[in-house]
């Protein structure tokens, strides 16, 4: 489950990027994850270089998180890749595994600002 949301996550952090005028887009992108185990979603508003996260089960009147589009996006890539050495560490033939690969190479780690 945590490899499957570090996976969204950076998904997501992509999906919401489309627009091509990238952070001088005005027009909202938006995209959501939900999650197996429940039926709770995790909300995501692009407008402009920054991400607004929203958690279902929170109160309304709860502000969103915002983050910058960059930001999230090093962050989410981190967190998969930290991911990825863990379980490579606890599962030596994982490292093998040409879908690692694949992922690792479809978000690779970003340097730091």
């Amino acid at each position: 489950p945590v490899l499957d949301f570090a996976w969204a996550l950076c998904d997501i952090v992509e999906h919401v990027d489309r627009d091509p005028a990238g952070s001088r887009a005005a027009r909202p992108q938006r995209a959501e994850l939900d999650f197996t185990e429940s039926t709770d979603r995790l909300l995501f508003e692009r407008r402009f270089g920054w991400v607004d996260i929203e958690a279902e089960w929170l109160p309304a009147d709860e502000p969103p998180l915002s983050f910058s589009h960059a930001e999230l996006r090093r962050e989410a890539r981190d967190f998969l890749h930290d991911l990825l050495a863990d379980l490579t560490d606890l599962h030596e033939d994982l490292a093998d595994n040409p879908a690692v690969w694949s992922l690792q190479a479809r978000f690779p780690r970003l340097p730091s600002a």
